[in-house]
């Protein structure tokens, strides 16, 4: 009898109680080519060699979350170290920036406070990545020398021929603005 009792107790608990179901997130959409870029950098300023900061934009219209990406540098001779691993819930709204200094002696000297740091020098002379969590799947890239393992050619269009690197990403970032 009791045991009855305790079974119609279960059941009508059930009806009263709310039912708990299980959900699934929809799995996060990786990072594309052009979905965020580097804008700015630089690798050697009035301090000196560590004076450096890398600065990444989000040119889309929609909100890009750059958890995990990384940002790699590499010397003229293509050995490459990792600079930056985007936190976690790291999020870009859509034409945000986000600035990455470099925190070693005589570092970054300018008067933005940087929303990230790392301290190892970046070559003059070489290039800087960003990647997928998987280390080679490059988003952007820029490079300084043909011996860097990083070129802007990696991940953009093919580039108009009279024009530096500098003006080529500027023309590049104009043209996806102006889309």
């Amino acid at each position: 009898m009791l045991l009855l009792l305790a079974l119609l107790i279960g059941l009508c608990a059930g009806i009263f109680v709310p039912r708990l179901s299980v959900v699934q997130a929809a799995p996060l959409s990786l990072v594309n080519p052009g979905d965020v870029v580097i804008s700015e950098f630089r690798f050697l300023g009035p301090s000196g060699g560590n004076d450096e900061f890398i600065e990444i934009y989000n040119p889309k219209n929609t909100s890009i979350d750059i958890s995990g990406l990384k940002i790699w540098g590499s010397d003229n001779t293509g050995s490459t170290s990792l600079e930056y691993l985007f936190p976690a819930s790291t999020v870009l709204l859509s034409g945000q920036h986000y600035l990455i200094t470099n925190n070693g002696s005589s570092g970054y000297s300018g008067s933005v406070t940087g929303d990230g740091t790392y301290s190892t020098d970046i070559a003059d002379d070489g290039g800087i990545a960003i990647t997928l969590a998987d280390d080679t799947t490059i988003i952007d890239a820029v490079g300084l020398s043909i011996g860097s393992a990083y070129q802007d050619w990696q991940c953009q269009p093919m580039w108009e021929l009279n024009h530096t690197g500098a003006e080529q990403r500027l023309l590049y970032l104009e043209s996806e603005a102006s889309r």
